[in-house]
C-alpha cells in the first residue's frame, strides 16, 4: 500500500538557562559549580525522550558569551560559549531566542549567542528571523517573538513560512506575568488569533509556571511551558514542568497537517528538592 500521510513529533519544553546571573559563577550552588563541563549532564534524564523525536524545541532564556558588559537590570544571564554543547548533546535541534534575556549582554551578547548555535547547527528563531529546519521529508517553520504589540509581524511570519514550504508552522511567543498560573485574557485572544490565521501551535513562556493546555479549533495552545533546564535560580519554588510532545499528522496528497495529538510528560526540574541541581527528571507514573 501507498503511504498517505506521515508523522512528526516535536518536543516542546519549558525555559533553558545555561548559566547564571552575572557574578555568581562561583557560588558553590550556580550551574557553573554544578554542571561544570559536564555537558550531558542537564539532559541526562531526557535523552531517551528527546533523542527519539524529529526534533525539539526549547526557549533559550539567556546568552552565550564572553562579554563582561551585562546591562544594568535584575537579572542577568550568561554562559561560556562552549554550552552549546549541552543543547547538542541533549539532542535539542532548535531554540527561541525571542525573550526579555536575549539581550542581557546587549548586541554583542545576542550575536555571540546566535554566531554560536549557527556553528552549533541549532536553529533559532527571533522576530524577523525565522527559521526552518527539515526532517524526515517536512519542513517545519519556527518564528519567535517577546511580548508582541501587534499581530501583524506574527501574520507575515505565518505567510513567509508557508510561502518557503513549511508543512508545519510554530510560533513561540514569550507574554504574560510571572508566577501566574493561568493566562490573561489578552494571551487567550492572541493565541486564538494566530491559530485562526494559520499557525498550527502556539508555545508560551515567561510565566515561570506551568499554565493550562487548551484544545482550540483541533489545534493546540500550550500558555506556559515554565522552566526546564534553568539556571537561572539555584533555588526553586515551583519545580513542576513538562515536556509536550505534539504529533502532527501530514497529508502526502495536500502537504498539509491534517491531525494533532499531545503527549504531555511531568518532570520535576530538579532530583533535589529544596534547591537545584540543575538535572530534570520525570516523576513516576502514577506518582502524586
Amino acid at each position: 500500500p501507498v503511504p498517505t500521510e506521515k508523522n512528526i513529533v516535536i518536543s516542546f519544553t519549558g525555559d533553558c538557562t545555561l548559566g547564571q546571573d552575572t557574578g555568581l559563577e562561583g557560588n558553590s550552588n550556580s550551574f557553573a559549580q554544578v554542571v561544570g563541563t559536564d555537558y550531558k549532564y542537564p539532559f541526562k534524564n531526557t535523552l531517551d525522550i528527546l533523542g527519539q523525536d524529529d526534533m525539539t524545541l526549547v526557549n533559550f532564556e539567556g546568552t552565550l558569551t564572553d562579554s563582561n558588559s551585562p546591562r544594568e537590570k535584575e537579572f542577568t544571564f550568561k554562559g561560556p560559549l562552549d554550552y552549546v554543547n549541552i543543547l547538542t548533546e541533549g539532542s535539542v535541534e532548535a531554540v527561541n531566542l525571542a525573550n526579555n534575556h536575549s539581550f542581557d549582554y546587549w548586541q554583542t551578547g545576542l550575536t555571540d549567542t546566535e554566531n554560536t548555535l549557527d556553528s552549533a547547527g541549532i536553529k533559532w528563531s527571533l522576530d524577523a528571523n525565522y527559521a526552518i529546519y527539515e526532517t524526515n521529508g517536512v519542513k517545519i517553520g519556527m518564528a519567535g517573538f517577546c511580548f508582541p504589540w501587534e499581530l501583524q509581524p506574527i501574520y507575515d511570519a505565518i505567510d513567509y513560512l508557508r510561502s518557503e514550504g513549511c508543512e508545519i508552522v510554530i510560533i513561540s511567543v514569550h507574554a504574560g506575568v510571572e508566577k501566574m498560573y493561568e493566562p490573561e485574557a489578552a494571551q487567550v485572544n492572541m493565541a486564538h488569533a494566530i491559530l485562526d490565521y494559520g499557525a498550527d501551535i502556539y508555545v508560551g513562556h515567561h510565566p515561570h509556571r506551568l499554565q493550562p493546555i487548551e484544545e482550540y479549533n483541533g489545534k493546540y495552545i500550550l500558555y506556559s511551558l515554565s522552566n526546564f533546564t534553568f539556571g537561572g535560580q539555584p533555588n526553586l519554588t515551583d519545580k513542576d514542568t513538562a515536556i509536550v510532545q505534539c504529533t502532527f499528522t501530514i497529508s502526502l496528497a495536500t502537504d498539509q497537517v491534517t491531525g494533532y495529538k499531545l503527549h504531555v510528560i511531568p518532570f520535576s526540574m530538579t532530583t533535589t528538592f529544596p534547591g537545584n541541581d540543575y538535572c530534570p527528571i520525570p516523576y513516576d507514573k502514577d506518582s502524586d
